[in-house]
Formats: structure tokens, C-alpha cells, sequence
């Protein structure tokens, strides 16, 4: 059974995240990012959710759409670690 309501707030789609429910999390924010395609923080949570999952390569692929968004130094300092990360696991597998 796939999660087919919008979630209310990047918070709700966090919360599945930090409890590990990595699979709901992707759909949430899959959700988000269809509603907010702008929403650098949704790519970037996504590509970590992706990441957990071991898809890799599709994790590399949105944080590299996050990092073409505005986004603060913050955040994009979050998703230049992210994209390291990956890049690193990459190079291993």
C-alpha cells in the first residue's frame, strides 16, 4: 500500500525519515518535490532517502538537481556533503 495523500509539510515527510521509513519518506518527498519542484530542501532530503535505500546513482541524480536550485549556504553546504558522500559510495560498488 503506497502513501497516495499529499503530506502537509516537509515535516511530515522528515518525520518518516528520522524514524527510518526511508520507503514513505521517498514517496512523501517524491510528493513535495512534484508540488514544489523548486524546493531545494525536498531534492536534497530525497537524494538522502535514495541514499539509505542504496539507490546511489538515482540519489546523485537529485542532489545534483538540488544544487542547480537558490538554495542558503546552509543547505547548500548539506548537499555538497551529501553529493560527496555518494560520489564516494559510487567509486566503491
Amino acid at each position: 500500500m503506497g502513501i497516495t495523500r499529499c503530506p502537509s509539510s516537509l515535516n511530515e515527510a522528515s518525520q518518516q525519515f528520522q524514524r527510518g521509513d526511508y520507503e514513505a519518506a521517498l514517496q512523501l518527498f517524491s510528493v513535495l518535490i512534484e508540488q514544489s519542484p523548486q524546493n531545494a530542501v525536498g531534492w536534497i532530503n530525497r537524494a538522502a532517502a535514495l541514499d539509505y535505500l542504496g539507490q546511489s546513482s538515482d540519489a546523485l541524480r537529485d542532489i545534483d538537481q538540488a544544487l542547480s536550485l537558490e538554495m542558503s549556504p546552509a543547505y547548500r553546504t548539506q548537499a555538497l556533503s551529501l553529493r560527496q558522500q555518494i560520489l564516494s559510495q559510487l567509486e566503491q560498488d
